[in-house]
């Protein structure tokens, strides 16, 4: 009985796997995470860290569209897995350790060790600096 329900178990999850792979090759889907992310800031409690200081080497991740994450600190990269839940919390694992964080469009906030670290998308819009740029003629407009 216990092996009856043993093979009709992995038979199910036979199929499953299946049927995502097939999925996946006619459907071309791309995350809205998917991308390299290369940290850009620290933060311990209320004090700014310099990046270097914490990675002197650097920090970045690459988010594919299977889950699949290359973390490269330095030289060094290792595999690892994500995944975003509903309320934009990221778990990024590499089978020992979870780092968690946030994902607030182009941002990732990881949370490390009691430190803060900011993660930025490569290519992303830095829509601040835009808006600034295009708020501070209008100042200098409005004194003249």
């Amino acid at each position: 009985m216990k092996k009856g329900l043993i093979c009709l178990a992995l038979a199910a999850i036979l199929a499953l796997t299946l049927c995502a792979c097939g999925e996946s090759q006619n459907q071309e889907m791309t995350s809205p995470y998917a991308g390299v992310w290369t940290a850009t800031s620290a933060r311990y409690g209320d004090t700014e860290v310099a990046i270097g200081d914490v990675f002197p080497d650097g920090l970045s991740l690459e988010l594919q569209d299977n889950g699949v994450c290359q973390l490269t600190l330095g030289e060094d990269t290792d595999p690892a897995t994500w995944s975003v839940a509903e309320d934009d919390s990221i778990t990024i694992s590499d089978g020992e350790t979870d780092l968690l964080g946030t994902v607030d469009g182009d941002v990732i906030v990881l949370e490390i060790s009691g430190m803060s670290i900011t993660l930025t998308r490569e290519g992303a819009d830095t829509e601040g600096d835009d808006t600034q740029d295009a708020d501070a003629p209008e100042e200098e407009t409005a004194e003249e």
